[in-house]
């Protein structure tokens, strides 16, 4: 069982295949009422990959899935468009399959920014589960295991070198939405103490530079916000949501260390920003570590 079942309350599911990829996703009438929606140009083949549990050899249906992409020219490439726009959508680990067909597709605009969104996203966001089963699921939230995110990633990457389509990376603009701000800053607190930390490989890497951007913008927003928790009064709220954003700071400019005591411009801000609202002993501690 992975990290976020543990935490979602949900165990793996789905048979293993040789692609590594276990099909999560329980065949429902809408299946087959998809195709009236564009799906008439996606192979029977990948869509079996994608909705059963009983395919042993998954290669063998992608292979031919790609030579019937391939023929179907610019109108299959835009049709798995929208399937990947769809799994992606359902956050189905299944995902990584529909982008491993991708590579035989004809190399159209729409095809080219489906692959691009995947990159940009993340693997695990709020909302219910789709026609796709996610992966995991629960507390609100649908999502991919870090592991199958990464190989998700690498078939979107693969996909885009194989159809010769440009990977640019501009800068994502960061959006922060002050009615939720309680809930974003226990997100980046959650990913900078959980599943970034004591982590350096390339994934960890970017996702931590996206998080600090977030936290830097956050951290513009909430002098002049107002943080609304339920049972907790304004003041209390707005300085506990300080404290937790001094933490989530050190530990993205920290990831390899698991106690505060080095020294951290930003995240004493927060900190201090916190005191100013509310006196602490564990603040005014934290304070003192950063220094």
């Amino acid at each position: 069982m992975t990290f976020w079942s543990r935490l979602f309350g949900r165990a793996d599911t789905g048979a293993s295949t040789g692609l590594g990829l276990g099909a999560t996703h329980t065949p429902t009438s809408t299946d087959s009422s998809a195709r009236s929606r564009g799906e008439s140009a996606i192979p029977e083949e990948l869509m079996a990959v994608l909705t059963r549990n009983d395919i042993l050899r998954p290669g063998d249906l992608l292979d031919e899935a790609g030579k019937k992409i391939r023929e179907g020219g610019p109108t299959a490439a835009d049709a798995l468009a929208d399937l990947i726009d769809e799994l992606l959508s359902c956050r189905s680990k299944n995902l990584g399959w529909a982008l491993v067909a991708a590579k035989t597709a004809s190399p159209t605009p729409r095809l080219g920014a489906s692959i691009k969104a995947v990159l940009a996203a993340e693997p695990v966001r709020t909302g219910r589960p789709g026609r796709f089963s996610p992966e995991i699921e629960g507390d609100g939230k649908i999502g991919v295991t870090d592991g199958g995110w990464r190989y998700v990633r690498e078939s979107a990457q693969q996909a885009l070198g194989h159809l010769g389509i440009a990977q640019e990376s501009p800068k994502r603009a960061v959006a922060v939405d002050t009615a939720s701000l309680w809930e974003q800053i226990i997100r980046v607190r959650d990913l900078a103490t959980r599943d970034l930390l004591h982590r350096d490989d390339a994934e960890a890497t970017r996702r931590r530079k996206e998080q600090i951007a977030l936290c830097k913008t956050i951290m513009t927003a909430l002098p002049g916000a107002s943080v609304e928790v339920e049972g907790l009064e304004p003041t209390d709220a707005k300085a506990r949501a300080w404290s937790m954003l001094g933490t989530a700071m050190y530990y993205l400019l920290n990831p390899s260390t698991s106690t505060i005591n080095r020294p951290c411009p930003e995240a004493k801000f927060c900190y201090e920003q916190a005191l100013k609202l509310q006196p602490d002993e564990g603040w005014e501690s934290n304070v003192d570590s950063v220094s």
